[in-house]
């Protein structure tokens, strides 16, 4: 199968599926994915429009009324219209376009989290390549709870208060700060290197001193 690369808009957008309260059901799944990846307007509009070709080439054809099984409930009975750029069940007044198509056929959601599944799919059914690249994923970030910078904030200018006092305060010494201030121990995930010490933790915080130890 030849591959062709879409760079251009395809054919227009047609009318919208609408539902048995008049809401448009399709409408909103397509702008969730439009806002939330990196997929063009003009691929969209053009991936939309090869909604036939596509349930032709998954082995869908519709009867002399246009009509298919429905994909969204179980049915003996076609009761599902394909339109241009959307598919249309009027017994249980679902609809969607080739991204709903493609997920409602593959079992799972049409949401972003899903949207690479979808669009790999659609390509490989339809033998084309989309500009669409998927989102660079964002490094993960640590971060503290206010309260616990600020408990160590705390710890580090009780150091510094023992580091310039006399020799009764210079003698609480690092066993009694383990003592007074039980740091949380994260459990240490599968396969993890060896927990570090109680003190390795306060001194990488600065707030066991070298002097203090034993």
């Amino acid at each position: 199968m030849n591959t062709e690369v879409i760079k251009h808009p395809g054919m227009g957008a047609g009318a919208e599926a609408k539902n048995a309260q008049g809401g448009n059901l399709e409408k909103s799944a397509t702008d969730n994915l439009q806002q939330n990846t990196a997929l063009g307007k003009s691929d969209i509009k053009f991936l939309k429009s090869r909604l036939a070709e596509y349930l032709d080439a998954k082995g869908i054809h519709p009867n002399e009324q246009g009509l298919i099984i429905c994909l969204w409930h179980d049915e003996h009975n076609p009761s599902c219209k394909v339109n241009p750029e959307y598919a249309y069940c009027f017994t249980c007044h679902e609809s969607g376009d080739i991204f709903a198509v493609s997920a409602a056929l593959a079992k799972i959601p049409c949401d972003k989290d899903h949207f690479p599944q979808i669009v790999k799919d659609i390509e490989n059914t339809l033998g084309i390549v989309t500009d669409w690249k998927p989102p660079k994923g964002k490094r993960p970030v640590i971060r503290l709870s206010q309260s616990t910078v600020y408990r160590d904030s705390l710890l580090r200018e009780f150091a510094d208060a023992l580091d310039s006092g006399d020799m009764s305060r210079a003698r609480l010494r690092a066993e009694m700060l383990l003592a007074l201030f039980m740091l949380p121990e994260p459990e240490a995930p599968k396969e993890a290197k060896p927990r570090r010490t109680m003190a390795d933790r306060l001194a990488a915080s600065g707030i066991q001193r070298e002097a203090w130890t034993l």
